[in-house]
């Protein structure tokens, strides 16, 4: 009976032992099912995240091409009213720079007709100065002439004056020393005489 009971209690204890393995080899499958249906659940999540993620992208691309193709007539549209402006400018300098070049042109020749009458009478004007000049120091030079002329005839008229009045003192002197002569040797011959 001890070993019966004994003999039971092993085939008990291993079948417990065997339930026990069981239970452990069900749970460890159930975990390793799990985690797959995970794994398998995060890879559709993935795929259907990353075909989003490039439906997203592919979106943004097609509005980014189609903004950009938008931008690029804007751009040329803007071009072109920037170059057809800029042609209208341009036309619009170009006229005025003609009518400048011309306003400069008559402005030029009235300009040099101006200064070729301002020179004309400042030639003439100079002309009329010089024989002004000229006869003013002609005049002077015929009253400097006549000047000169006149002093030089009163030097000689002064000059033959006190030629005059040397050859007058001499004369005076002479007679002087004459009658001086003259009366010494009548005193002389007076003396010679008394004598």
């Amino acid at each position: 009976a001890e070993a019966e009971r004994k003999a039971e209690e092993e085939r008990l204890q291993r079948a417990k032992m065997e339930a026990e393995r069981k239970a452990e080899e069900e749970r460890v499958a159930r975990e390793a099912e799990e985690a797959a249906k995970k794994a398998e659940e995060e890879r559709l999540a993935k795929e259907a995240a990353q075909k989003a993620e490039e439906e997203r992208l592919q979106r943004e691309k097609a509005e980014a091409e189609r903004k950009a193709e938008e931008e690029r007539l804007q751009r040329a549209k803007m071009e072109a009213e920037r170059k057809a402006e800029e042609e209208a400018k341009k036309e619009e300098e170009d006229r005025l720079q003609w009518e400048k070049v011309q306003a400069e042109r008559k402005a030029e020749v009235e300009r040099l007709q101006r200064e070729k009458i301002e020179a004309e009478r400042k030639a003439e004007e100079e002309r009329v100065a010089r024989e002004a000049e000229e006869a003013a120091k002609k005049a002077e030079e015929e009253r400097l002439a006549k000047e000169a002329a006149q002093k030089a005839e009163e030097e000689r008229l002064q000059q033959e004056k006190a030629e005059a009045e040397r050859k007058a003192e001499e004369e005076r002197l002479q007679r002087e020393k004459i009658e001086a002569e003259r009366k010494a040797e009548e005193e002389r011959v007076a003396r010679e005489a008394e004598e």
